[in-house]
């Protein structure tokens, strides 16, 4: 019941302030107009995380969680102004990753150490990398409607999944927090599917990554299940933006461009670049996202066997994706038509080979599993 209310509340709140957001946004300008490096055709507010964060904070403090979780709020608060600030006035690429290196830092020095490889450096240095990639990776994820909302709303649904079964039915103010996360996340969703009528912007974007990688490395300290990773289920709840940040990376660093400008590559730029629609390729971003949630289930409720293969079916059939995605150019980048799978080039055919001998290697295993 706590964390229904905590879903409700948050879903309610954000609900009914994005409309209000949305008013104050066109009354002072605060709006993203289009430009050739953005999706959208029209002035859309862009302030929306605002709506987002007073939901998140008003549960946190009400709810009594914000004792035991006011460090992952710290984390997510001082991202979210940075975002805000960045929205208000473009603040250069450097300088936020300078303030959110600085974030970071203060969120490890203020919390508990996280046993990783049982080296602290390294772990350190992982702990950092996880907060600042996830973060970015959000917002970068935040380049077509509802997607980076959808997603994030999804992950925090199998985390509180995850809470649940690894603190034996009891999540606690975390687990709370997180319900209202999802409350707030899908409230927002309902203003921002396509067509968008409002954006989070980076406050939103920096927000909703900042707080669910705070989170993870808040639940991974005290984690109970020593059966997998501590490392494993975060990754495989937040694989989508891990898998569009790394994609967008090497593409443009194949390409001679700088990873950290605006454009329309991204993978569901690519998908839409098929014909299926904005509304679709988002839809296959959530279902993969889905997927990823139920594969991290699998790693608490299925045998290790089983469960480890899953996982590596899992990722292949991302590669695979990635693969497929590399060859097609996103219609908007180009007045090409997107071109069939029969016209694809072979650039990296021995790649593709590779995969083909792991996946073949995985479906004997899985085939004689079931089997057997």
């Amino acid at each position: 019941m706590p964390l229904f209310v905590a879903f409700v509340t948050g879903f309610l709140l954000t609900a009914g302030l994005v409309p209000l957001t949305r008013r104050v946004a066109l009354r002072f300008h605060l709006c993203t107009p289009p430009s050739n490096d953005r999706w959208h055709s029209g002035v859309v507010p862009n302030i929306g995380g605002v709506a987002m964060f007073l939901p998140l904070a008003l549960v946190a403090a009400f709810s009594g969680a914000f004792g035991e979780i006011w460090i992952v709020m710290a984390a997510a608060g001082c991202m979210f102004a940075l975002g805000v600030a960045d929205d208000i006035r473009p603040v250069r690429a450097s300088t936020k990753l300078a303030v959110q290196t600085l974030i970071a830092a203060g969120l490890l020095w203020m919390m508990p150490p996280v046993v990783l490889t049982g080296l602290p450096l390294i772990d350190l240095a992982l702990e950092f990398l996880w907060i600042v990639g996830i973060t970015n990776g959000i917002n970068l994820l935040d380049n077509i409607d509802g997607l980076a909302a959808g997603v994030s709303a999804i992950a925090g649904t199998f985390f509180v999944a995850v809470l649940l079964i690894d603190g034996a039915g009891n999540a606690g103010g975390l687990g709370i927090i997180m319900a209202a996360f999802v409350g707030v996340t899908a409230g927002f969703l309902v203003f921002n599917f396509h067509p968008a009528s409002i954006f989070m912007g980076d406050g939103g974007s920096h927000l909703l990554g900042g707080f669910l990688a705070a989170a993870a490395l808040f639940s991974a300290r005290s984690s109970t299940t020593h059966l997998v990773p501590v490392t494993a289920i975060p990754i495989l709840l937040l694989l989508i933006p891990i898998f569009d940040t790394v994609f967008v990376t090497l593409a443009r660093g194949l390409a001679g461009r700088s990873a950290f400008l605006g454009g329309r590559d991204h993978t569901s730029h690519r998908l839409v670049a098929l014909g299926i629609g904005e509304r679709r390729a988002v839809l296959v971003l959530y279902g993969l996202s889905f997927a990823g949630g139920a594969v991290a289930l699998g790693l608490i409720g299925l045998t290790p066997g089983l469960a480890w293969a899953l996982v590596g079916l899992y990722a292949m059939a991302l590669v695979m994706i990635g693969l497929y995605l590399g060859h097609i150019e996103s219609a908007l980048e180009t007045e090409i038509e997107p071109p069939l799978p029969t016209e694809l080039t072979t650039r990296y055919r021995a790649y593709e080979v590779l995969l083909d001998v792991a996946l073949l290697g995985l479906a004997y295993y899985l085939a004689y599993f079931a089997r057997f």
